[in-house]
């Protein structure tokens, strides 16, 4: 299977394999990799022309689903490509003028790894913050959760009265890697995967100044 070892996270625009990011809150699920295997048999994403030429479209909820290309064609199967699989959970509302929302990424069916996005609407600011890697039971699989750097597996929440810099502090103390630039990964991104990070806003808290970015 010729797929690239250095492939970039099209979100993040850091190397798959890595820590990475994803967001949500603390309704979201672990991820779900419970059947043992001796090694992982990774199972590409193909997608055609057309599906990786379509424009990224958010639903209502915020979520959604885009393809991007490495540019390699799919051996034995006509107009059909390898692809990176990234999405977006459904935006929830923390309070407060705060939103959350989780980030996710498959490369090749070995590598998966999510981001979880914190903005404050009225603030005008949030974080991404790295999942933590677990042991998927599958040899040579690569994965990470934010379930792990959440409470009560870990010391990330959003209580009443927590901003951005009190969860940053809580991030760096315990060495959870997260940027303050939510547009950090933007030069790595196709135009048409460019999504905003303030599209929790809009819904939730249509007055405040985030819905306006």
């Amino acid at each position: 299977m010729a797929m690239r070892k250095q492939a970039t996270n099209r979100v993040t625009g850091r190397a798959v394999g890595r820590p990475l990011l994803a967001f949500a809150v603390a309704a979201c699920a672990v991820l779900a990799l419970s059947v043992p295997s001796v090694a992982c048999e990774g199972l590409p994403q193909t997608a055609t022309k057309a599906e990786l030429s379509a424009a990224l479209e958010v639903r209502p909820d915020g979520s959604f689903v885009a393809l991007e290309t490495s540019g390699d064609r799919v051996k034995g199967e006509a107009g059909k490509y390898y692809a990176s699989r990234v999405s977006g959970g459904a935006v929830k509302d923390l309070g407060e003028g705060r939103v959350g929302q989780k980030l996710s990424e498959n490369y090749d069916g070995c590598s998966y790894s999510e981001e979880l996005l914190f903005v404050d609407c009225n603030a005008l600011e949030g974080l991404m913050l790295d999942g933590q890697s677990i042991d998927s039971k599958i040899g040579g699989m690569s994965a990470n959760s934010i379930a792990e750097i959440q409470y009560p597996k870990g010391p990330i929440r959003f209580g009443k009265g927590y901003t951005v810099e009190r969860v940053a502090a809580v991030a760096s103390k315990h060495k959870i890697r997260f940027t303050r630039n939510l547009y950090d990964h933007y030069e790595t991104m196709a135009k048409k995967m460019r999504y905003n990070p303030y599209q929790g806003c809009r819904i939730f808290y249509p007055d405040s100044p985030g819905a306006q970015r």
